[in-house]
């Protein structure tokens, strides 16, 4: 059964289990996934409102499809969510390989490095998504309702905490590659998501505070 048709109490056992694995990226994915669904919850109960259809036919537009896209990147988190456990037991398998020949340690050597950058890709691509949400939101505070402003903050936590998480996943798994170039660009590229993603957020958060004490 996969980790995502689990209750979630039943995930937390797994988590909470003396298992490595489903660990931090899986769980980055999880919280991504539950940040993305209170962004479409906005979305829902901003839609069809009063003060919705006095916007502009644009705006509206633009609102909806920002909100909308939630589905398709929350399917996809879910996905990751199994997929980074998936990742780390192949990491597993590939350094379970035997190594007692020339051929064996070659054969072995491959499977770690194709596991290992497998290992980067899943957390990487659960950034990338967190990261779009977090960068599309700013209409949704704008024009959201005004009601589900804290929900939007929680949301907003959750994407980065996945964010994060999932980054630093991937700083995990560099030290273990050989290419020093590719390890680079990849460090780069977390760097790159972790500075656009705290910023989004930060911003987020401070107008949220600023509109709850106003």
């Amino acid at each position: 059964m996969k980790l995502i048709e689990h209750r979630l109490s039943d995930f937390l056992r797994e988590v909470a289990s003396p298992s490595p694995a489903p660990g931090g990226g899986s769980v980055a994915a999880a919280a991504a996934a539950m940040g993305a669904g209170l962004v479409r919850m906005m979305g829902h109960l901003t839609v069809g409102k009063k003060k919705f259809l006095a916007l502009g036919p644009d705006v509206q537009d633009a609102f909806r499809t920002v909100t909308e896209k939630m589905d398709g990147i929350q399917a996809c988190l879910l996905d990751l969510v199994d997929e980074d456990t998936l990742a780390f037991n192949r990491i597993m398998e590939a350094y379970a390989l035997p190594k007692t020949t020339e051929e064996e340690i070659a054969v072995r050597t491959e499977a770690v490095r194709k596991a290992t950058i497998g290992a980067i890709r899943v957390p990487l691509e659960t950034a990338s998504l967190a990261l779009d949400v977090l960068v599309h939101l700013d209409i949704v505070l704008e024009h959201g309702n005004r009601n589900c402003l804290s929900d939007l903050a929680v949301g907003a936590l959750m994407l980065y905490a996945g964010l994060e998480g999932a980054l630093l996943n991937v700083e995990t798994n560099l030290s273990s590659i050989d290419d020093a170039e590719r390890a680079e660009g990849f460090r780069k590229k977390c760097e790159e998501f972790l500075e656009t993603g705290r910023t989004a957020k930060d911003r987020i958060l401070s107008t949220v505070h600023a509109r709850l004490r106003g």
